[in-house]
């Protein structure tokens, strides 16, 4: 999977680019869940990416109170 900054225009491979956030919880609780929807994307037609520099949005302590 690429890391980019941008969805802006078409992909260098012509196909559709799509950014994958997986969160914290995808990355940690259920990293396989992540790389099965990059292969599902992929195999759609889409170049998957990862948006840069994300981070935690805080869900898990909001959720935990």
């Amino acid at each position: 999977m690429a890391e980019t900054g941008t969805t802006d225009g078409e992909a260098p491979t012509g196909r559709l680019p799509v950014i994958l956030f997986p969160t914290c919880l995808g990355d940690l609780m259920s990293p396989q869940t992540v790389v099965d929807a990059t292969r599902v994307l992929e195999a759609c037609g889409c170049d998957v990416g990862t948006a840069k520099g994300t981070t935690c949005c805080g869900q898990p302590g909001f959720n935990s109170g």
